[in-house]
């Protein structure tokens, strides 16, 4: 067979392609991984360092999210009509033999100039296997935004845990504390970060 080019493929060494074709193989593997959801200095932008958390774990976990076609892109608006329903949360990298807790809070509640009332915790979910949230328990349902005053950053925080948990359902979803939480279930800095901003 001959190509457009002149040159009959047959005539290319065997030896050759394999080479060809195993470089490209090794550049694929080793590839870098893509980068985390949040870099800590995104995170130290947006304020959730030092308002919600202390640091970010060195981890290759990811997590993102969206609602129907909209994804959460970090930092980006999302108003409150189109994220009143739960959204679809893919977690990738995470570690087969752990258990993984998803929290979704508000530390600008009710405003963030005064926020006397935040944070408010709009979902938590504990116990996940795999990286699959459907595996875990619901500890608190979905609520979707609705703030009353300004723009408010909704965090999304993925913890590994150290070993299966029992966790005690929050009186009120007013006044939580993420550090406090993971503090008493020993779940030490978040594995990976995303969050979306949204306003009436």
């Amino acid at each position: 067979m001959q190509s457009r080019a002149g040159f009959q493929l047959s005539t290319i060494p065997i030896q050759q392609l394999v080479k060809v074709i195993n470089s490209l193989l090794h550049i694929l593997v080793s590839s870098p991984p893509p980068p985390k959801a949040m870099s800590t200095k995104e995170i130290e932008r947006a304020r959730i360092i030092p308002d919600v958390v202390d640091g970010l774990a060195h981890s290759k976990v990811q997590i993102s999210a969206s609602f129907g076609s909209i994804p959460v892109v970090l930092g980006e608006h999302i108003a409150p009509k189109d994220s009143s329903s739960k959204p679809t949360v893919t977690i990738s990298g995470t570690d087969d033999h752990a258990l993984y807790t998803l929290i979704v809070t508000d530390p600008d509640a009710p405003d963030p100039a005064n926020p006397t009332r935040g944070e408010y915790v709009h979902w938590i979910i504990t116990n996940i296997s795999k990286g699959d949230i459907s595996t875990g328990k619901e500890i608190l349902s979905y609520q979707g935004p609705a703030p009353p005053i300004g723009v408010h950053r909704y965090i999304f925080l993925l913890y590994k845990q150290a070993s299966e948990i029992s966790y005690e359902a929050p009186g009120a979803r007013f006044h939580y504390k993420v550090r406090q939480v993971a503090d008493k279930y020993e779940l030490g800095d978040p594995e990976a970060i995303i969050y979306f901003v949204s306003s009436k």
